[in-house]
C-alpha cells in the first residue's frame, strides 16, 4: 500500500507539474485570488554623523542613496520617504530603580544630580547595592529621540561592576514606546559597547525604536533604561554596582524608510497619442 500510494502520489506531482504557470493564475482568479501589481523595494537607511552636533540636522525627504556604480553595474538607487531632523540629545533626569521587596509596594527611585554628573563631580551607584533582576537606570531626555543613534559616552570606575562576564552582561537597553492603554517598553538595537559592561570609561551607541513621552516618578521626558535581567545559569551576576562617576549624551544619526525611487521634477514627459 505503501509503494502504491507513493506511485499515485509521484504521478499526480508529476502532472501538476506540467501544468503552465497561465492555468494556476486563472484557476486563482476563479477562487478570487489577484496577483500583486509591482511595488518598490523598501527598506531604513541609517544616516551617520561623523561626530554629535550642536544643532539639530535636517535631512529632507527625497533624499537619495545609492549603491557604487561600477563599468558594468549601474547605481542602485533609493529615496527617503521623510523628513527627518537628528536633534541635539539633551538630558532632562536621571535616576536609579529597583523593584519593591514585597507585592503591593511600588518601585523605589532615587535621583542623580545631572550637572554633578555631567562635571565629573562625584559617583552613583547605577544600581541596588546588591544588584538584582529588575534593577534600571533611567535617563529622560527632553526631545523625542526616535529612530535616533544615541550616544552615551561614560566615565566609570575601573572593574567596578564586579562579577560579570564583559562579553555577555546580564542587561538590555529599553526605550518607552507606549504609555497607552499600558507601559510598554521597547528593546533597543545596540551599536557597539565600548564599556565592557560599565566596567571600563567608553562609549555606548544604542539604536532607539519609536518612542513616546512619559511620567516616571513624577518626571515627564522620553525615557530610555538600562534594566539588569536575569542571566542564564552559566551568565554570572554583578557582585557590586557599577560607579557612574561622569556622563555625557550625543545624537550620533538616524535611521529613515527609503524606497526604490528617484523623484524626477520639472521634466517634460512628452504627449501621449491616445492609445
Amino acid at each position: 500500500l505503501i509503494e502504491l500510494f507513493a506511485w499515485l502520489t509521484d504521478v499526480m506531482l508529476y502532472r501538476l507539474n506540467r501544468v503552465p504557470d497561465k492555468h494556476y493564475i486563472k484557476l486563482m482568479e476563479l477562487i478570487g485570488m489577484r496577483l500583486r501589481e509591482p511595488e518598490a523595494a523598501e527598506t531604513r537607511v541609517t544616516f551617520w554623523l561623523s561626530a554629535p552636533q550642536p544643532t539639530d540636522i535636517d535631512i529632507p525627504v527625497d533624499t537619495q542613496v545609492a549603491t557604487p556604480r561600477t563599468e558594468t553595474t549601474p547605481a542602485v538607487i533609493f529615496s527617503t520617504t521623510q523628513d527627518f531632523t537628528v536633534r541635539v540629545a539633551e538630558l532632562s533626569n536621571v535616576m536609579t530603580s529597583e523593584p519593591p521587596k514585597s507585592s503591593g509596594k511600588s518601585r523605589t527611585y532615587r535621583a542623580i544630580d545631572i550637572r554633578r554628573l555631567e562635571a565629573g563631580f562625584d559617583g552613583a551607584p547605577m544600581f541596588s547595592a546588591e544588584p538584582k533582576d529588575g534593577d534600571a537606570i533611567y535617563f529622560g531626555f527632553k526631545t523625542d529621540l526616535s529612530h535616533h543613534i544615541l550616544g552615551l559616552q561614560m566615565d566609570v570606575d575601573v572593574a567596578g561592576g564586579a562579577g560579570i562576564d564583559p562579553t555577555r552582561p546580564p542587561y538590555e537597553w529599553q526605550a518607552l514606546g507606549s504609555v497607552d492603554p499600558t507601559i510598554n517598553w521597547d528593546l533597543c538595537e545596540m551599536d557597539e559597547d565600548g564599556t565592557k559592561g560599565f566596567n571600563v570609561a567608553g562609549l555606548i551607541r544604542l539604536h532607539l525604536p519609536a518612542m513616546v513621552e512619559g511620567e516616571i516618578n513624577g518626571k515627564r521626558a522620553y525615557w530610555v533604561r538600562c534594566r539588569l535581567i536575569e542571566p542564564p545559569k552559566d551568565v554570572p551576576q554583578y557582585r557590586r554596582p557599577p560607579l557612574l562617576r561622569e556622563l555625557e549624551v550625543g545624537s550620533w544619526g538616524g535611521t529613515i524608510p527609503a524606497t526604490h525611487a528617484a523623484v524626477i521634477k520639472d521634466e517634460v514627459l512628452g504627449r501621449s497619442d491616445g492609445t
